[in-house]
């Protein structure tokens, strides 16, 4: 086996003191302080109750406590409430601070589904099992997997669908450094991908600390001081701890903070010492040896050692001597080991010490810092014999002679004889240069929870944290965290505005940089139209700046000038340059539209299906895959230069109408409306080409409704003079109209003679079946890509636009829209036409464009980009758990009932469904409701027995069968009522 080094990306940890974060943990360390204190009152008097009057204390003692170690965020890991009420605390941490170790790893969660992913847990506390099976109380249905300790693991393994081994390690006080050796041995020999190490410890048992005092290692004045002249011995302390793992040349160190290498690691025995619980230092030394034959290193080469330090006279004397031993004998007095332990700040934590001393080493490493040992003033004389120097203050790191810093060990024994010992080495630190542009882009910063709480209090929690580099910050949320049902998105160019807006948003008001929140439940993540405007969206400055700070969309204009260059045989336009003609404006908005529908690409942000209005036909054939750039450009290049023939001959006048009365008042009453709309001229036209030239000369004088745009606004088309007697009468209606600049009398009668050469202009186009749905605005509904032929771009010039038709079937289900051009001109026609429905509009202002992507964001549709990873990894702050203690969200206590009303028997299943599947239920609609469809595992029937049970006597003979082959909650009422004999 190789001695690869493993690099130890994340860390988590609940600890007493409030400390539930690495920055926490650091912290007290720093300070060399205690987290230690008397247990408080309302857990003393449970501890107490459980103690022989012989062995309970005058005043509670001192320990290390979890607040609220019962808090559990049940819901996040769809566990349900009754479950959760009955599981080992232990499990409960593991599987939250498991998440944050994760995030803190910038590791997805949901990315190591399926994968080789091990799970390692060091835990040896059992005291949960003392309460689940208590002799002569009756045992829940979950009380087997909520006291194993092989679940610690399993449980973490389950909720990530991890697909590597998964077990728990019990040596004792020794259970995480064994479960971390076992893991580094499986990384480096290919079994997992990533490891998951763990350490936990339980104090819901009085008895066993009792016992501990009997033993008389715990320090009877309540303060732990390791290798201290006043030590008196440790105090228990719970929590968890938890490290995440990969092979270092498995990981990019401009992608992930690397906290430290591991190097080695060793394990060894006492053997047969005096008697079971005596340590020995030979064999502790051997461990240590064992672990730099590992590592390939010697001795010299380690400056630290983070000890087991129990204080406890016989402890601490002995590990004395095996550091000394296994380190080479007395070292230099100029260069002492640093030797210090974190026991004096946290207690000992038994089966989860040696994963934190690994974690308070590896936060030293990285800090290149040595901690100083809480409660340490006068260091035993053997300290100093031996060559070793205990920190009583923040120090920097030892390094050799050329400046590089020196390894650390961590040491911990089990009381039954177990070692371990682990190498930690200082990882190279990033070397990556920012040599993109200037951050001008705002950053789209991503933020979820599983329920509204949950997101007001993460906001909250960045806001007090957030790191500075908001773009570095925006790429880490959205590679690195999971994406949750309640969203919302902050665009800010600086820290300061970001944390402004989450400070509000905290408080539950709203501010200009937040998009959100909301809740996407009906639209589905794979349904987004793109909708490309036509002819208007154009401004002078348009996508200069977009181009000025994004390298992606600026190298796509290129690319689609240079495709639409090679069909019109000169140089077009690009960003800054005149908007001077009709050709011109409408080169460039199909640019902007191929730019930005490539730069959304780039995101992950694809459609699913597209709708162009006009021109924006063009470039949505190409969003579609229906044409490709070359073909796209080629069809705009000839429809832009035959439609460019027709400018100063007329234009178009947007009406306040309805399609019908909009023709109504175009057509107007007069003979010329008779002759053009005739049925019977129109038949006799057919037969007489005369009569029908003159009906076209004469259809090219009037106006005539070219765009439905909705169901209240229509565009009328033709020449001036017509369009200005509609507007006269218009204005005597009191009706709105506005005149449309830089236009041509598009889809009027005026662009037939420009057909036929359009025709031969796009002879041999090859469209293609694209990877998403074509709705035509020339016929309202979808059509195949192999469709757009040139003869559907001969026909669509002159159709009516209907867009209000084809809006209407792509909002027929839930669908969010993103209107695609320079600034918005559809979002106002889509919301009248579908309100309702989720606009956004990515054009070229830079926070447009942003705010399009947190719209998106929001509604369901996670891009995978804009990213913009800062000179060094930065680490967004941990979600925040909606934790829930009150008795309301555990199993509700079930009230008296009638057990032969039939309506209070459907409301109690309806409650009980409730409690364990999330599924509300009415009674009154709840008798056909069958099980399985809403959810009820043959678990959860288990589980709904067992209450069922107790809530009468004549249930207490039903079984989980019964249940089953009743089928529907009326079912099962009426079992349950027949059971009940009548008074």
């Amino acid at each position: 086996m190789t001695r690869e080094p493993i690099a130890l990306l994340g860390v988590g940890v609940r600890l007493p003191g409030g400390l539930a974060s690495p920055a926490n943990l650091e912290r007290v360390l720093a300070e060399g302080r205690s987290v230690l204190g008397p247990v408080p009152a309302a857990r003393w008097e449970r501890m107490r109750a459980g103690l022989h009057p012989s062995q309970v204390p005058d005043r509670p003692w001192v320990a290390g406590v979890v607040d609220d170690v019962d808090a559990f965020d049940h819901a996040f890991f769809r566990i349900p409430a009754d479950e959760a009420a009955g599981m080992d605390p232990q499990q409960r941490m593991l599987l939250e601070v498991t998440v944050e170790a994760l995030q803190d790893a910038g590791i997805r969660p949901s990315s190591l589904a399926g994968t080789r992913t091990g799970v390692y847990t060091g835990a040896a506390s059992f005291d949960h099992a003392t309460y689940a099976f208590t002799p002569g109380e009756r045992a829940s249905v979950h009380a087997g997997s909520s006291s194993s300790m092989a679940v610690l693991a399993n449980r973490l393994s389950h909720h990530l669908d991890l697909a590597g081994p998964s077990l728990n390690v019990d040596t004792a006080c020794s259970s995480s450094g064994t479960a971390l050796h076992y893991a580094i041995r499986d990384l480096r020999s290919g079994d997992v991908d990533t490891a998951i190490v763990a350490g936990a410890n339980s104090l819901a048992s009085a008895p066993i600390t009792a016992s501990f005092h009997e033993l008389g290692v715990l320090a009877d004045d309540g303060t732990c001081a390791p290798f201290d002249v006043s030590a008196r011995g440790y105090v228990r302390s719970e929590g968890v701890g938890v490290v995440v793992l990969r092979r270092a040349a498995d990981v990019n160190s401009q992608d992930h903070r690397v906290y430290a290498h591991i190097i080695g690691s060793g394990l060894s025995h006492a053997g047969r010492s005096p008697h079971l619980l005596a340590p020995r230092a030979e064999r502790q030394a051997a461990a240590i040896r064992a672990a730099l034959a590992d590592a390939g290193i010697t001795p010299d080469r380690v400056g630290v050692a983070s000890a087991h330090g129990t204080a406890t006279k016989a402890g601490d004397r002995r590990e004395l001597d095996g550091l000394a031993e296994g380190y080479g004998g007395e070292r230099d007095h100029d260069r002492p080991l640093l030797v210090g332990s974190v026991k004096g700040a946290v207690g000992h934590t038994e089966g989860a010490a040696a994963i934190l001393g690994v974690i308070a080493t590896a936060l030293g490493l990285y800090r290149r810092r040595v901690w100083p040992t809480a409660n340490h003033t006068r260091p035993l004389p053997l300290v100093a014999k031996k060559g070793m120097r205990v920190p009583t203050e923040v120090e920097a790191w030892p390094v050799d002679s050329d400046g590089t810093p020196l390894a650390a060990g961590v040491s911990s024994f089990g009381f039954g004889g177990s070692n371990s010992h682990t190498l930690l080495a200082p990882a190279a630190r990033s070397t990556a240069v920012d040599s993109t542009s200037p951050r001008l882009l705002p950053a789209m910063i991503p933020l979820s929870g599983h329920t509204r709480a949950a997101l007001a209090a993460t906001a909250d929690r960045w806001a007090e944290h957030l790191p500075d580099d908001v773009h570095a910050v925006a790429a880490a949320a959205l590679e690195g965290r999971d994406h949750h049902q309640h969203r919302i998105a902050i665009i800010a160019r600086d820290a300061p505005t970001a944390r402004e807006a989450l400070r509000v948003l905290a408080r539950g008001q709203q501010h200009e940089a937040v998009v959100g929140p909301y809740t996407p439940t009906g639209l589905l993540p794979e349904r987004v139209a793109f909708a490309f405007s036509g002819h208007g969206s154009h401004y002078p400055a348009m996508a200069v700046e977009l181009q000025a700070v994004l390298p992606v969309f600026a190298n796509a204009a290129e690319r689609a000038r240079e495709a639409l260059a090679a069909c019109v045989g000169r140089p077009v336009w690009a960003p800054g340059e005149a908007l001077g003609d009709f050709e011109t404006i409408q080169h460039a908005g199909w640019i902007v539209q191929v730019a930005l529908t490539d730069t959304l690409a780039a995101w992950g942000i694809r459609p699913s299906m597209v709708v162009g209005h006009s021109a924006g036909e063009v470039a949505a054939a190409y969003a579609a895959g229906v044409l490709d750039l070359e073909q796209s450009a080629r069809v705009m290049a000839a429809r832009s230069a035959r439609l460019a023939t027709l400018e100063g001959s007329g234009g178009m006048l947007a009406v306040a109408l309805g399609a019908d009365d909009a023709r109504q008042v175009a057509e107007g009453n007069g003979i010329e409306a008779a002759l053009l709309h005739s049925p019977a001229l129109r038949a006799w036209s057919r037969r007489w080409p005369a009569l029908g030239r003159a009906r076209s000369r004469l259809a090219v004088r009037q106006a005539q409704v070219a765009v439905l745009n909705s169901f209240t606004l229509t565009v009328l088309s033709g020449p001036w003079r017509a369009l200005e007697k509609v507007r006269a009468r218009l204005d005597e209606q009191q009706v709105w109209c506005k005149p449309i600049t830089d236009i041509i009398p598009a889809h009027s009668a005026a662009v037939e003679p420009l057909r036929q050469p359009l025709l031969a202009d796009l002879d041999g186009l090859a469209p293609k079946d694209g990877h998403a749905e074509f709705v035509s605005t020339v016929t309202g509904r979808p059509v195949p890509g192999t469709s757009l032929t040139g003869r559907y771009w001969a026909d669509q010039v002159r159709a009516p636009v209907r867009l209000v038709e084809a809006i209407s079937h792509v909002t027929s289900h839930p669908t969010g829209v993103v209107e695609v051009g320079a600034r918005p001109i559809l979002a106002g026609h889509i919301t009248t036409t579908a309100p309702g429905t989720p606009v956004a509009t990515a054009g070229t202002d830079p926070d447009l464009l942003m705010r399009a992507v947190g719209g998106l964001y929001v509604h369901g549709h996670t891009p995978t980009g804009p990213l913009r990873h800062g000179a060094v990894p930065v680490v967004p702050p941990a979600h925040a758990w909606h934790h829930t203690t009150e008795e309301a969200d555990r199993l509700v206590p079930l009230p008296p009932i009638e057990a032969r009303d039939h309506r209070q028997v459907l409301e109690l299943l309806s409650a009980l469904i409730f409690q364990v599947t999330g599924q509300h239920l009415d009674p009154e609609e709840a008798v056909e409701v069958d099980l399985e469809a809403v959810g009820v595992t043959s678990m959860d029937l288990v589980a709904i027995t067992g209450h069922l049970r107790s809530a009468h006597p004549h249930w207490s003979h039903l079984t989980h069968t019964d249940l089953h082959q009743a089928r529907t909650v009326g079912g099962i009422s009426s079992l349950l009522t027949d059971a009940v004999p009548t008074p």
